[in-house]
């Protein structure tokens, strides 16, 4: 049976980050991705994650890792937080509504690398 994926509010994950030590990560495009995304978060496409090519956050796996799509109709995010948790990873969150509803409450996009 699949494991239940939290759902963060753009508040609550923005709290994550800055006060648990969590980590962004994005699954869309690496095109996508370069057009603006949240600051610091970290690239890994939902392909890559179902891979296993989760490197760049091995040192999360005790910490929130929230998931960022595209919108809330976005499944890549859902199997991928489903991926991670399996892989180990605790404290997985998809961040509700994606980067549409992160753009939307007019916080700040980056497209610095």
């Amino acid at each position: 049976m699949a494991a239940r994926i939290k759902k963060a509010s753009t508040n609550t994950a923005v709290l994550m980050v800055n006060h648990q030590d969590g980590v962004f990560v994005d699954v869309r495009s690496a095109d996508k991705f370069s057009q603006g995304h949240i600051a610091n978060a970290v690239n890994i496409t939902a392909a890559d994650i179902k891979n296993g090519k989760t490197q760049r956050i091995e040192r999360s796996k005790d910490k929130p890792v929230i998931i960022v799509g595209k919108d809330k109709y976005d499944t890549d995010c859902f199997h991928s937080a489903q991926a991670l948790k399996k892989n180990g990873y605790n404290q997985v969150y998809v961040l509700e509504g994606g980067i549409l509803d992160w753009e939307n409450a007019n916080l700040p996009l980056t497209t610095k690398r």
